[in-house]
């Protein structure tokens, strides 16, 4: 199972990105974390919360790189945390790895974890059009590329 929620950062509190309706007071740093449960362990949590639209910019991404069949890796924003995401020699499981406080590793199915994510980011990304239209370029963008996962990816 995978659960996948993003947070925004106010102050020191974390609020769920669905329901908070509070705005964005600095638009080029929106902080937050997403957060990414798989059978049970954190992958992603809110100790790595950072630049929270630029990450999911990432993800997205490596998203559509692992739907082609390709690995895909980057750091987050503005910390020293490199994530990986590797697809098994069969290709029907992803491996998820995060290298920071000795590391984060866990196997996912494909199908679920590109199911789930995809979710996660059309969600979010639907959210900042409404908190931060000034960026709505970007965050079509992301959709768009999140709309090429297609269902035969995954």
């Amino acid at each position: 199972m995978i659960n996948v929620k993003t947070f925004f950062k106010v102050g020191n509190e974390f609020f769920d990105a669905e329901v908070w309706e509070g705005n964005v007071d600095d638009i080029n740093y929106i902080y937050g974390s997403i957060c990414l449960i798989v059978d049970g362990c954190a992958v992603f949590d809110k100790e790595l919360w950072d630049c929270v639209d630029q990450l999911w910019s990432y993800v997205v991404d490596g998203l559509y790189c692992l739907s082609k069949g390709q690995p895909f890796s980057f750091y987050f924003p503005d910390q020293a945390a490199f994530v990986s995401f590797n697809l098994t020699p069969k290709g029907d499981q992803v491996e998820i790895f995060i290298d920071l406080n000795g590391g984060r590793h866990v196997l996912v199915s494909k199908a679920l974890f590109l199911q789930s994510m995809k979710k996660g980011g059309e969600g979010f990304f639907n959210i900042m059009r409404n908190k931060v239209p000034e960026y709505e370029d970007s965050w079509m963008e992301c959709l768009k590329k999140l709309g090429q996962v297609s269902q035969t990816d995954i």
